[in-house]
């Protein structure tokens, strides 16, 4: 059998999990949406994204039991689930299972590298419904050796590190991401739904599209909900920094004066060099609608592959601002007022449309704020659109529990719809 080594990186790392979420984050949860990921959904059957160093599968490309993946140069491979059943194999024979790569919690954040060589495959041995992300990283990619955390579900993380670029992997269905600390310049910190090998300036134009990009006054006090099973923090600098992340079964959506909130398609990449390539989309719908007293609004969206049937919906104050690739495929507009009414909702007409779309709010317009969410809703895809670092020992305690004032979160808000 193949030997296999974990690739331990040099850094400099504070990381600490626990099973609750800190009371800080719940204390600014006057002002949420949220989009609750219902039962009984289906899901693409093909997930792969492949990028110029790295690829990322999912469940549902393991709908044959068998799928190849790139090692050419030699990789390191880092999975979130420890499986058994689930198997790394090469020509055919069994290397190293995902509960062998896991290990626990902090072996699972370093990886397990593979030597170059081909007919690198995923085996599953049996069962079809079990998630997970694998997230395969060639030797010769951009950012290489960049630190990699692992977030089990029910479980939140703070990150101490002094890394640039900081990569989140988990199978839930919504990442937050909150409680930005450090010395950012213009533009920082920015948030990619993809890996450290694509956080780059390698690509030129073709650069990918963050999903966050800091403009407001206080990154801390943003909270960033993006869905996607990876995720990349790019802190811009060297030094001391830290981010705080934990995982929900839905959609939150914070929005308070001097911050900004996020609100993007399922399965969104954001790299013009995938093409259609998606993750895998559970959702279909995403609408919500809010009023909230700020002096300024500044609006920013992207979209890909985006057709005008099924562009956004999106309304400030009753001015109409749609968009598709067929009308404005990316756009910014600033607004200057008291109070902001706005809406958005879309619904998926396609399996390879993708959107983000990142509100930033200037400072409270009256003495105190107010905000209120009257519609969060969303719905499970049809058939017909569902397809198939100084080193610092980290201090880390984990849990795989659910968190339980998250489901209360969720209930309240069905309440009040």
């Amino acid at each position: 059998m193949m030997q296999f080594v974990h690739h331990f990186f040099d850094k400099t790392a504070l990381l600490i999990r626990s099973q609750s979420i800190p009371s800080s984050l719940y204390s600014r949860m006057h002002s949420i949406g949220i989009i609750s990921t219902l039962l009984g959904f289906l899901v693409a059957a093909d997930a792969r994204v492949t990028f110029p160093f790295s690829e990322v599968l999912q469940k549902g490309d393991l709908y044959d039991n068998d799928a190849p993946f790139n090692c050419d140069d030699g990789c390191t491979i880092y999975v979130d689930q420890s499986y058994w059943h689930i198997e790394v194999a090469q020509n055919g024979e069994p290397i190293v299972t995902f509960a062998e790569i896991f290990g626990n919690i902090s072996s699972a954040d370093e990886g397990v590298q593979l030597p170059a060589g081909e007919n690198y495959t995923l085996h599953r041995n049996f069962g079809n419904s079990d998630e997970f992300v694998f997230y395969v990283v060639s030797a010769k990619a951009p950012n290489y050796g960049s630190p990699v955390s692992i977030l089990e579900a029910g479980s939140n993380l703070w990150a101490h590190i002094t890394d640039r670029l900081h990569t989140i992997m988990t199978s839930e269905n919504n990442l937050v991401l909150y409680g930005f600390t450090g010395t950012f310049a213009p533009g920082f910190p920015k948030i990619y739904a993809a890996g450290f090998d694509v956080a780059s300036d390698t690509y030129g134009a073709d650069s990918c599209s963050p999903v966050y990009s800091s403009r407001s006054l206080n990154p801390q006090l943003s909270t960033i909900s993006v869905t996607s099973p990876v995720v990349t923090v790019d802190f811009g600098y060297v030094g001391d920094h830290s981010v705080s992340t934990t995982t929900t079964q839905g959609e939150m959506w914070l929005k308070t004066p001097v911050s900004s909130t996020v609100y993007t398609s399922e399965g969104f990449v954001g790299c013009p060099f995938v093409g259609d390539q998606l993750y895998e989309k559970e959702t279909a719908s995403v609408n919500d609608e809010f009023t909230l007293d700020s002096s300024s609004l500044d609006i920013s969206a992207v979209s890909f592959n985006l057709q005008e049937s099924e562009a956004v919906q999106l309304r400030v104050n009753g001015e109409k601002l749609d968009f598709s690739m067929a009308s404005s495929p990316s756009f910014t507009k600033h607004y200057d007022a008291n109070t902001f009414g706005v809406s958005l909702s879309w619904k998926r007409g396609t399996i390879q449309s993708s959107w983000t779309v990142q509100l930033d709010f200037g400072a409270s317009a009256a003495t105190s704020t107010t905000l209120t969410t009257e519609k969060a809703t969303t719905s499970v895809p049809s058939t017909t659109t569902a397809k198939p670092t100084t080193s610092v020992t980290p201090e880390i305690t984990t849990s795989n529990s659910h968190v339980l004032s998250i489901l209360v979160v969720i209930i309240v808000a069905f309440l009040a719809l």
